[in-house]
Formats: C-alpha cells, structure tokens, sequence
C-alpha cells in the first residue's frame, strides 16, 4: 500500500497561494512490526511513502516553531492520503531553574519569543466575565454572547 502525508498549516488556509508546508521531517512507523520510514516534504508539502504493508501505523511530523503533529492510523491497500496539520507556534517559553544557596529556593527564569510577523485573527468575546451567583440561582435565563474580531485575519465560523 502507499501512504501519502500532505502537511499543512495555518497559512495553507489563511494566504492567498495556499502553500503546503515543505521541509517538514515525517516519520511512519509499523505499530505491530516496529519498521520505521522517514523522509521530508517536497516544495508541494507532501511526501509518499510507497511500499508499505496494510498495517497500523504511526505518523509523527514535525517542524520547527510548528506543533508535533501525531495520528495513528490503519492503512490499506491500496493507500491513503492523510493531512498532517502542524500549528504554527508564536509564542515560546523557556524555562530554567537555578539552583541557589538557601535551601529551597530557587530563582525560576522565562524567556519569551513573540513572533510579530504573522497576522491573526483576534477574537474579543463581550461580556468578558458572567455572574455566576445569578446563574446558579435561575435569575438569568438565557446569555448573549458577541464575538468581535479586532485581528488582521478574518476568522470563520464563530
């Protein structure tokens, strides 16, 4: 059977063109015979893995400042298309603990990387906060919710 992964991410739906994501490292393993194939997208974001047996497999993608996408699957004959979405990721965190010299204490350390670079939609949900005591006692039948988009992309679906 032949296995064929398409990877994408927000801008495969999002930008005009519609890329794929390319350079994206995919990896198949057999989950009963433990057979391991690898290989990296093209410039179409697909990769075909041709060959294989009808079996269940694993598919982990991953690319950097994107999400580790992972699915089990079982793949017949006489193959199948699958869609590897890899969320790109904005914002990262590092930690770090240091150890000092008091006992239990420790000075903890967050580095964050804000990437400005990339329009998204921004949704601004009114009210903010509900009043629960009113709620629980049945003074409130029914809340309207309003949602705003205050991003440069336009969210669908809300």
């Amino acid at each position: 059977a032949e296995l064929v992964v398409v990877t994408t991410n927000e801008a495969t739906y999002f930008a005009e063109d519609k890329p794929n994501l390319e350079g994206v490292d995919v990896r198949v393993r057999s989950l009963t015979v433990g057979t391991t194939q690898r290989g990296t997208t093209d410039t179409n974001g697909t990769i075909t893995f041709a060959e294989l047996f009808e079996d269940f497999y694993e598919i982990v993608a991953q690319k950097k400042n994107h999400a580790t996408f992972r699915k089990q699957i079982f793949l017949q004959a006489p193959g199948e298309t699958y869609e590897a979405f890899l969320q790109y990721e904005a914002v990262s965190y590092v930690f770090s603990v240091v150890p000092v010299p008091v006992t239990d204490t420790y000075e903890i350390v967050v580095e964050t990387t804000f990437t400005t670079q990339v329009p998204k939609p921004i949704v601004i949900w009114d009210p903010l906060y509900l009043d629960w005591d009113k709620i629980d006692a049945n003074l409130i039948d029914s809340i309207q919710f309003t949602a705003t988009n205050k991003g440069l992309i336009a969210t669908d679906n809300l």
